[in-house]
């Protein structure tokens, strides 16, 4: 059932070359609200396109301004609403009084940690990121399926946030997996020449790591601890 709702899915999907949508809105005090009206009036097949939105006279914002957004748009509480059946909802306040602690950019790491730590972490399926994984021959004998099969979930969400950009896997699997503008984009691992001390290179626009040939499987290690110890978005980055 499982593999069958996920090949529904797939073929809901609209090729990128057949209809991709952009619309363009406003940013400002109500920009969440202004874009999804411009969403609702989609139509048909629209649906299942492929939709960027931009935003008027903003040809393009970087890591560092995304990581600056107006979190308080979102209209956040500290809470979480749970639906228990039978048409009921149960409200869980992840601090005391929560329902009326509004989310802040000053609060919102807070907000993230006590969100992961109610709903855990997602699980991350190796073999199913290794079969869809393109790679060269110089690097089919890496150790490196080994060493993120032993990580921690924690860390392996880590890896896959330092590789793609997000920390989760899409509801296909990693055979959904896409680049920044939506199209299908395979996880790819490419062999580069290794010197003393050189990280891995990763591209998270495509999806796509630079692996130099570490001389030993403690090397890679060494290396892979060094990563999840930086900040997913800092150096190494492109």
């Amino acid at each position: 059932k499982y593999a069958w709702f996920l090949s529904q899915l797939a073929d809901l999907v609209v090729p990128f070359n057949e209809l991709h949508l952009t619309r363009q809105s406003h940013r400002g005090d109500d920009f969440l609200n202004d874009v999804m009206h411009t969403l609702l009036a989609l139509e048909g097949s629209e649906l299942c396109a492929i939709v960027r939105v931009e935003f008027q006279d903003e040809i393009g914002r970087d890591a560092g301004g995304l990581q600056r957004e107006c979190v308080e748009s979102l209209a956040l509480t500290f809470a979480v609403t749970e639906d228990i059946g039978s048409g009921k909802l149960n409200v869980v306040e992840l601090v005391e009084g929560g329902v009326d602690v509004e989310v802040t950019d000053a609060n919102k790491h807070d907000y993230v940690q006590r969100m992961l730590i109610l709903c855990g972490l997602p699980d991350i399926d190796v073999d199913d990121w290794k079969m869809h994984t393109n790679t060269t021959d110089a690097v089919r004998t890496s150790p490196l399926w080994t060493i993120v099969a032993d990580l921690s979930l924690e860390d392996r969400a880590k890896f896959l946030q330092y590789t793609t950009g997000s920390p989760r896997v899409p509801v296909q699997g990693f055979s959904g997996l896409t680049s920044y503008d939506g199209r299908i984009c395979h996880f790819s691992i490419r062999g580069v020449t290794y010197t003393q001390g050189k990280y891995p290179v990763v591209h998270t626009c495509f999806n796509r790591i630079d692996l130099p040939a570490y001389p030993s499987k403690a090397a890679l290690e060494e290396a892979i601890a060094m990563l999840l110890l930086t900040d997913a978005t800092g150096f190494t980055l492109n």
